[in-house]
């Protein structure tokens, strides 16, 4: 065993890296499944400062401000 084959954050085979790309991906792979049924997560929103209003560049829904959207989102992937 060489210096570089030990790893103390190893437990059980996975980093935290390791662990936190499979949460990641799999929240990709849930919103590209709304998406494929029609349904847009407005994950893809853009406005110019908070307290003006926001549009998603996916469906062009627009938002009165960015917790309308966060709160629309957060129903939606719930």
């Amino acid at each position: 065993m060489s210096y570089y084959d030990y790893d103390p954050e190893l437990p059980g085979g996975f980093q935290d890296a390791d662990l936190e790309m499979s949460a990641l991906t799999e929240s990709a792979n849930h919103e590209a499944k709304l998406k494929a049924k029609g349904i847009c997560a407005h994950g893809n929103a853009r406005g110019r400062k908070m307290g003006t209003a926001v549009i998603c560049l996916d469906c062009g829904k627009r938002f009165t401000d960015f917790d309308e959207l966060a709160e629309e989102r957060s129903e939606i992937l719930a």
